[in-house]
């Protein structure tokens, strides 16, 4: 009995196929969700004559449109106010129906410095949301105007400068001029040595050559040149005086430097006091005892 049915198994097994369960397969990727991009604005373009244009745009509710201009938007003459909500600010205005049904055909004006720009508003299926005026005239007016600009700063320039050496040669008619040692030693700190190396006077006018020398390891940038003036206890800073010095002084490197001394009325007695703040404060050096003679 037992024999017959383990027959029986072994039949059944060779003679039954196997029964393969396929997993299903793999279906598509699913693919990116890309956000939608903004249109592309609607590019209109006015006349090289008059800076006019006439446009269509469709309108279709509850969709606004937007308009740029290339300048500021100085007035408009709006569309029916039962239809249509139009405001503008600055470069930008904007058109809003108020109602599902708005007039078809309405107008809205925009003026600019450059542009006048009517906008025909007709119903449709696709709106123009953005719209960008465009002039073409603008690259050859800015041109324009930059060499205008130019001209007339050069013309200033000019005579700034004319001005200025028509002055100087007064003064040294006038007083003449003279150069004379400042009657101080140079001065020392953290390895940089601040000179004053002449006194110039022109005219009522004295300037003071100095150089600064830096025998540091460090390459030092020159932040400020300062100068006070008067006697011990009563000395006061004169305000921001022209002074023409390197940005930078390197290791080893002593530069020349010259500072206008801005007192109405020097005198012969009086003294002053020079400084010259670097990158490294721990290096700022000054020099006083300063003969204007």
């Amino acid at each position: 009995m037992r024999f017959s049915l383990l027959i029986s198994c072994l039949l059944f097994a060779v003679l039954v196929p196997a029964v393969t369960i396929a997993s299903p397969a793999p279906g598509p990727a699913a693919a990116a969700v890309t956000p939608p991009q903004p249109p592309d604005p609607k590019r209109c373009s006015v006349s090289t004559v008059g800076g006019v244009g006439t446009f269509d745009v469709i309108v279709t509710p509850p969709a606004g449109l937007v308009i740029n201009f290339e300048d500021p938007v100085s007035g408009m003459q709006p569309p029916p106010t039962t239809s249509y909500k139009a405001i503008f600010s600055g470069n930008t205005a904007t058109v809003v129906p108020l109602r599902r049904d708005p007039i078809s055909g309405a107008t809205v004006h925009f003026d600019t410095a450059t542009v006048h720009v009517t906008l025909n508003l007709k119903l449709g299926g696709t709106p123009d949301t953005q719209l960008l005026i465009l002039d073409p005239r603008k690259g050859a007016r800015d041109e324009e105007v930059e060499r205008r600009v130019k001209e007339a700063l050069g013309h200033l320039e000019e005579r700034a400068n004319e001005r200025a050496e028509r002055i100087l040669l007064e003064e040294l008619a006038a007083s003449g001029a003279d150069a004379v040692d400042p009657d101080v030693s140079p001065t020392r700190h953290n390895q940089v040595v601040l000179r004053a190396k002449k006194v110039v006077r022109i005219g009522n006018r004295r300037l003071l050559l100095f150089s600064v020398d830096n025998r540091s390891g460090d390459d030092l940038e020159v932040k400020a040149v300062r100068i006070w003036a008067g006697g011990a206890g009563k000395e006061r800073e004169l305000s921001r005086p022209a002074y023409q010095l390197a940005a930078t002084v390197h290791v080893n490197e002593e530069i020349a430097g010259a500072v206008a001394i801005p007192l109405k009325s020097a005198t012969s007695m009086d003294r002053i006091r020079l400084r010259v703040e670097l990158s490294d404060p721990e290096r700022n050096v000054e020099l006083g005892g300063i003969h204007l003679r």
